[in-house]
């Protein structure tokens, strides 16, 4: 099973890849969405500020309590994309992080406003959770000013449980530098050096 292993990750990648718009060499597969949010967490700077929509799915809010983050937050109704452009100009954020689909009302946030945002705002890392959208509506990563989207897939990818993954921007890496490694991390490299 594990031989077999070693042919399937990289066919899942190339899969995935295909799929959503994004190098397969920035595809990372792991067990779930809230395991990966929280490593990926442990990588940004401590002192970035957050900025969260009210009433946010737990996996995405609830890391940022857990590591300190300072946190800051706007309304998510059906003028929320407005209110995070009105967010932004009023204050300095290094990280919006959201659901693309909230799960307490629907809303959608636009992979199109979010291309917009980063355009006007190229420093801001925008960290993005699909399993509510991934597999029900078209997403192209790249076209989406998304930093970072991480989805399980249980849900309209009907993968069951137990997978997930999460999607890199080339450049992510200045501002996340993850303190967890190992040996798929390196791309095979057996030197050890992330």
């Amino acid at each position: 099973m594990k031989m077999e292993s070693f042919e399937l990750l990289p066919g899942t990648k190339q899969a995935l890849g295909r799929f959503f718009g994004c190098d397969p060499a920035r595809v990372a597969l792991v067990p779930n969405f809230s395991l990966g949010f929280n490593l990926l967490l442990e990588g940004l700077a401590p002192q970035s500020s957050v900025l969260l929509l009210e009433n946010e799915y737990p996996s995405v809010d609830w890391p940022f309590g857990s590591h300190g983050f300072t946190v800051h937050r706007v309304t998510a109704d059906e003028h929320l994309e407005s209110r995070i452009l009105e967010y932004l100009r009023k204050h300095r954020v290094d990280v919006l992080a959201l659901s693309l689909v909230q799960w307490v009302n629907g809303i959608t946030v636009s992979p199109v406003f979010l291309s917009q945002l980063k355009k006007e705002y190229p420093q801001l890392l925008i960290l993005a959770d699909g399993t509510q959208y991934c597999g029900a509506l078209a997403l192209d990563f790249q076209a989406s000013g998304i930093d970072v989207l991480g989805a399980s897939g249980y849900k309209w990818l009907l993968g069951g449980y137990g997978n997930a993954f999460f999607l890199f921007r080339e450049g992510v890496e200045a501002h996340i530098r993850p303190r967890a490694t190992g040996f798929n991390a390196t791309g095979g490299d057996l030197s050890g050096a992330p």
